[in-house]
């Protein structure tokens, strides 16, 4: 029955005797292995033989034995042994070539990657790699495995979150789950906190379900973010300037002509005053009312300087009525269009179009369009500004256009690159259309040219407060 099963089975099968000479063999066997005829031909039989009839007086087991193929090449192969009459052993092949290369791939990839692997239970971890002692300054895997991840974690995570308590809470989503991805922040075995990606991935060995974690630190990836943060805000704040540098002339006389206005009327006052018998009533209050609404109208344009002028880059985005912003804005402009007779329509829906946002860079990102406007139609016979706010249940739209003719299309490619400019020298930067498109997307938005228009339209969307 044994030589039969032998003799049609696919994998390499073989007999041996006593003294491990070869019996019987199948064809599999005979094209990879026709030269061998003794087992273990350098090898004590005896011990062998042993071996093998030890173990089998318990159960069938398996060995690793390489013989030598046609080409005097050792094969790696499994064996499961089996025996009968504790004389004979039937041994049946499974090649592990490949299994021994994709371990040995895979044992290679594990130490050599820089990013942590490391393996852990619900409580502990259990093995690691080399980068995870590198990144953590620890001196072996022993030392490793002594702690919970909230151990080589601060206290608390940035979002305020034990990291205990959080350590636990992403362990058990990838056991239920399969996976969790999420940032972390890590501590060294030298104190020192570091900002990681973290994959963790649920894994089955003996029946047991582990988690793989791979642990990247970002620092670089974090501080380059930084920097070119620390550049865009560099960017604005000076856009800031230089667009209120560009309206100081007409901001001075908004503040100029009103302050005029009380000193007329306050001098007014005193000349009634001093003839008390003379004095009416009517005219008090007009005089006084005046005043009054002279000090609104400079309230309005100094909170429209601090709404353009502050750094909000740190404070949470606040919800607030589209309309309302450019409201507060249009102070630092309205001299502007009234001295250069500019028509200005304002259009908007009869309900607030509330956006989630900082209302100073979108102050920022208005009065940049102004500008631009501004010096495109100088000059021009009939000049117009004409802005619409419109929305959808999830989105709020801008329309912004004036009278000129449109940008050529040679330069459209271009005009939201920084310092890009088509005006003349020293009359503008290059950063306004640059910075108010990374603006309105930083707040989630769109900002585009239409070139579709007869005249020069630009538009913003940006998602409704609850809609982001």
């Amino acid at each position: 029955m044994g030589k039969t099963l032998i003799t049609i089975h696919s994998c390499p099968m073989f007999a041996v005797d006593h003294d491990l000479n070869i019996t019987h063999s199948n064809q599999a066997w005979r094209e990879i292995f026709s030269e061998v005829s003794c087992l273990t031909p350098s090898m004590e039989t005896s011990a062998l033989t042993s071996y093998l009839r030890d173990a089998l007086s318990v159960y069938p087991i398996q060995v690793e034995i390489s013989l030598a193929g046609k080409n005097n090449v050792l094969i790696p192969y499994a064996w499961t042994v089996l025996s009968a009459d504790k004389k004979t052993f039937h041994f049946y092949g499974y090649y592990l070539g490949t299994a021994k290369e994709l371990e040995a791939r895979y044992e290679r990839i594990y130490n050599s990657t820089t990013d942590a692997i490391m393996l852990l239970s619900s409580e502990r971890f259990t093995d690691c790699n080399q980068a995870t002692l590198n990144i953590f300054k620890l001196k072996s895997i022993e030392e490793f495995t002594k702690c919970h991840p909230a151990d080589l974690s601060p206290p608390f995570q940035p979002d305020g979150e034990a990291s205990l308590t959080k350590a636990n809470r992403m362990i058990e989503k990838a056991l239920k789950e399969g996976r969790a991805f999420f940032e972390w922040t890590h501590r060294n075995s030298e104190g020192v906190d570091f900002p990681c990606e973290v994959l963790l991935s649920r894994l089955e060995l003996n029946g047991t379900f582990y988690v793989q974690a791979s642990v990247r630190d970002i620092s670089n990836r974090v501080r380059i973010q930084k920097e070119i943060e620390d550049v865009r805000i560099a960017q604005i704040n000076s856009s800031k300037l230089i667009s209120l540098g560009e309206m100081a002339a007409g901001i001075a006389h908004e503040i100029n002509n009103p302050m005029t206005i009380i000193r007329v009327q306050a001098e007014l006052l005193q000349k009634i005053l001093k003839k008390p018998d003379e004095v009416k009533i009517d005219q008090l209050q007009k005089g006084l009312g005046l005043i009054g609404t002279t000090v609104d109208r400079i309230s309005k344009i100094i909170k429209g300087l601090k709404a353009i002028s502050r750094n909000s880059t740190q404070d949470p985005m606040m919800e607030y009525n589209l309309l309302g912003i450019f409201q507060d804005t249009s102070p630092l402009f309205e001299e502007k269009i009234k001295s250069n007779a500019i028509g200005y329509e304002l259009n908007s829906p009869g309900h607030p179009v509330q956006i989630l946002c900082h209302p100073e860079e979108i102050s920022q990102v208005i009065l940049n369009l102004m500008n631009n406007s501004f010096d495109a139609i100088e000059g021009t016979a009939t000049p117009w500004i004409r802005i619409t706010i419109t929305s959808d249940d999830k989105k709020a739209y801008l329309k912004f256009s004036d009278s000129g003719t449109g940008i050529p299309e040679k330069i459209r490619a271009k005009i939201f690159e920084p310092f890009f400019t088509s005006k003349e020298v020293g009359k503008g930067t290059g950063l306004g259309l640059s910075i108010s498109k990374s603006i309105i997307e930083m707040h989630g938005g769109q900002f585009t040219y239409d070139p579709s228009e007869p005249n020069t339209t630009f538009r913003i969307v940006l998602p409704l407060s609850g809609n982001k």
